[in-house]
C-alpha cells in the first residue's frame, strides 16, 4: 500500500473541513450557503484532482528519466567489463609470449654454457699466454649468469603482475604498459647476451688461429736453432717466462750477422745459453747477464757449464737498488757501467720481473744508453703487456734517433740506435 505524503494529508484535511462546513450550514437551514459551500467543495476537489494528476505525471517522467539513466549506466558498466576482459586477455597473451622468450633465452644460455668448457679446454691446451683469454671467458660466463638471474626475476615479476590484474582493473593500462616495457627490456637483454656469446666465440676462434700460427712459427724457429747449434746437453724449457723460439732465433741471427762483441742481458736463463752458443759459433764476443737473485744466477751458470759455453757468457749478481731516471726513482740492477768490456752492441731487456715495481724495465735504457754502441740493437720481451708498451713509448719519446724496427715475433719489439 502506497504511503500518503504530507501534501495528500493536507488535501484530505481541507476537504474534510469543507464537508463539515456544508453539513453544519445544511443543519442550520442555510440552504443557499450550503449549496455555495458544496459548489466550492466540488470545484476545489476538481482543482485538487488536476494538481494531483500534474504532480503524478511529473513524478512519472522523473521515474522514466531515472530508468533511462540507470539503463545507460548499466550499459556503460557492461562496456567497461568487456574492455576489462579484453585487457586481461591481452595481458595474459603478453605474459605467455614473455615466458616463451625467457625459455628461449634459457635454452640459448644452456647451449652457451655447454660450449664454453670446450672453448676454454681448447685454448688452455695451446699455450700459457691463453690465460688472459680464460679470464675473459670467465667474466663473460659471470655476465651471462647474472643476466639469466635477472631474466628469472623478471619472469617472477610478470607472474606476480598477472595476479594483481584481477584486483586492479582500474590500473589495467598502466600494467599493460609495464609488461610491454618489461618484454622490450628482456628482448634487448637477450639480444645483448646473444651478441656477447657470438663475440666471445669469434674472439676465441681468432685467438686459436693466432696461437696455432705462433706455435707453428715457434716450432720452425726451434727446429732451425737445434739444427744450427746442435746442443749436446739437456736444454732448459722454452716455455712459461722464457723467450720464445722466434725471439731466440732473432737474437742468435743478430749476433752472427752484426759485428756484435758485447751483449748485455737484463735477466738470465734460456736466452743466455742460446746467445752464448751463437758467440761460440762465431768465435768472438761475450754475453753478460744481470741477475738480482743468486739462486737464478746459479741455475744459469750450471746450464752454461753443462753446454761448455761458460767462457762466452757471464752471469753477474746485481741486486736491485733505487736508481734515478728522468721519470723518477726506479728499482734497477746495481751495476757500474765502467766495468763492462766495451760498448753494448745488443741490449736484451727481459728483467727485472714486473713484481718488483711499476714500469720495472724502464730504467734499462736511461741507465745503459751512455754505453750503447752506434747502431746498437735494443730488444724488449713481453711487449704485449700494457706496462712494457708504455716503457717502449717512454724510450721513443725520451731518446732521439731511435728507430722502431718491425716486430720479430709475438710479444717482442726491437729498436735500433741511430748511427753516431
Amino acid at each position: 500500500m502506497p504511503r500518503l505524503t504530507a501534501r495528500d494529508l493536507a488535501t484530505v484535511a481541507t476537504l474534510a473541513c469543507l464537508v463539515l462546513v456544508v453539513s453544519i450550514l445544511a443543519l442550520l437551514g442555510n440552504t443557499q450557503w450550503a449549496l455555495v459551500a458544496l459548489a466550492g467543495l466540488v470545484g476545489l476537489m476538481g482543482v485538487v484532482s488536476r494538481v494531483e494528476f500534474a504532480f503524478r505525471r511529473r513524478d512519472l517522467r522523473l521515474q522514466k528519466k531515472e530508468a533511462r539513466s540507470l539503463r545507460n549506466e548499466v550499459a556503460s558498466q557492461r562496456k567497461d567489463a568487456r574492455d576489462t576482459r579484453r585487457g586481461v586477455q591481452e595481458t595474459l597473451q603478453l605474459v605467455q609470449e614473455t615466458r616463451r622468450i625467457v625459455q628461449g633465452i634459457r635454452r640459448d644460455s644452456a647451449a652457451s654454457f655447454q660450449r664454453m668448457p670446450d672453448v676454454a679446454t681448447d685454448i688452455g691446451a695451446i699455450r700459457a699466454e691463453v690465460r688472459g683469454m680464460r679470464v675473459a671467458q670467465q667474466l663473460i660466463s659471470q655476465s651471462i649468469s647474472a643476466t639469466r638471474s635477472e631474466m628469472l626475476a623478471g619472469a617472477e615479476s610478470l607472474a606476480a603482475m598477472q595476479g594483481v590484474v584481477s584486483d586492479a582493473a582500474s590500473s589495467q593500462t598502466e600494467i599493460v604498459n609495464k609488461l610491454r616495457d618489461t618484454r622490450r627490456r628482456l628482448v634487448r637483454e637477450a639480444e645483448t647476451v646473444r651478441t656477447d656469446i657470438a663475440d666471445a666465440n669469434s674472439r676465441a676462434a681468432y685467438h686459436r688461429r693466432q696461437l696455432r700460427s705462433e706455435l707453428m712459427t715457434d716450432m720452425q724457429a726451434l727446429t732451425q736453432l737445434m739444427a744450427h747449434f746442435a746442443p749436446t746437453a739437456p736444454l732448459p724449457l722454452v716455455a712459461g717466462w722464457a723467450l720464445s723460439p722466434s725471439g731466440l732465433l732473432y737474437l742468435t741471427n743478430a749476433i752472427e750477422r752484426r759485428e756484435v762483441e758485447l751483449v748485455v742481458e737484463c735477466g738470465s736463463g734460456t736466452s743466455t745459453l742460446w746467445m752464448a752458443l751463437a758467440m761460440r759459433r762465431k768465435g768472438s764476443g761475450k754475453v753478460i747477464a744481470l741477475e738480482h737473485q743468486e739462486e737464478y744466477a746459479a741455475r744459469t751458470r750450471a746450464v752454461l757449464e753443462a753446454h761448455g759455453v761458460s767462457e762466452w757468457a757471464e752471469v753477474r749478481v746485481a741486486p736491485l737498488i733505487s736508481t734515478t731516471t728522468p721519470r723518477g726513482e726506479f728499482q734497477w740492477y746495481d751495476i757500474d757501467v765502467d766495468t763492462l768490456p766495451g760498448p753494448i752492441d745488443i741490449l736484451f731487456v727481459d728483467g727485472p720481473p714486473g713484481t718488483t715495481g711499476r714500469y720495472a724495465r724502464y730504467a734499462a735504457l736511461p741507465s745503459l744508453a751512455p754505453v750503447l754502441a752506434a747502431n746498437g740493437l735494443i730488444v724488449l720481451d713481453d711487449a704485449d703487456r700494457a706496462e712494457e708498451r708504455d716503457v717502449l713509448a717512454f724510450w721513443l719519446e725520451e731518446m732521439s734517433g731511435l728507430i722502431h724496427l718491425p716486430s720479430p715475433g709475438h710479444g717482442i719489439e726491437a729498436l735500433e740506435a741511430a748511427p753516431a
